[in-house]
């Protein structure tokens, strides 16, 4: 018969030690993940609207975050796009596009007389683009396009690129 050793009061402090170490990691990992994931403050919505030409839909969002993530700008992007009137109405049956225009507030720059003279040729209708429009010059542009009648998109592409927006104050629908 095999007697097993008498374990001292020293092994089953370090054994309590090690354990609550490894609950305490544990728990300060999956924190971590949460918060990594979390939008709660990431982002507002400053602009957007929703435009219908034939058979497609096409819904436009500026969204000022806080620092540029492309991942939490993707998450940012499924949440508008759940949280849309659009993409849950009968409207399902069209083909739907969605842009997101994802900026920080230093990103922000007033026109260059360059970009005056290209939007007076490529937007003629835009007759005050320097009282009307700003210049983001490293945002991010997320497109998630979604045929008919599907509820998972076809292509989601997202992009570091230089666009123009609507200054505070005025609407994109006006300026579109």
């Amino acid at each position: 018969m095999i007697i097993p050793p008498r374990s001292s009061n020293t092994t089953k402090w370090v054994f309590a030690v090690l354990l609550g170490i490894g609950v305490g990691v544990g728990a300060f990992y999956m924190w971590y993940r949460f918060q990594a994931s979390s939008l709660d403050g990431y982002y507002i919505e400053t602009d957007g609207f929703t435009d219908v030409k034939g058979n497609e839909l096409a819904s436009v969002h500026f969204i000022q975050v806080e620092a540029y993530d492309s991942i939490k700008s993707v998450l940012v992007a499924n949440e508008v796009i759940q949280n849309s009137t659009i993409h849950t109405s009968s409207d399902v049956s069209k083909k739907r596009r969605f842009l997101f225009h994802f900026y920080t507030a230093t990103d922000t720059a007033a026109l260059t007389k360059d970009m005056i003279d290209e939007l007076a040729y490529t937007s003629p209708t835009i007759t005050d683009a320097p009282s009307t429009l700003l210049v983001i010059t490293n945002g991010y542009v997320v497109q998630e396009i979604f045929e008919p009648n599907m509820k998972v998109p076809k292509l989601v592409e997202c992009q570091r690129t230089q666009f123009y927006m609507p200054r505070p104050g005025i609407k994109a629908q006006s300026v579109k």
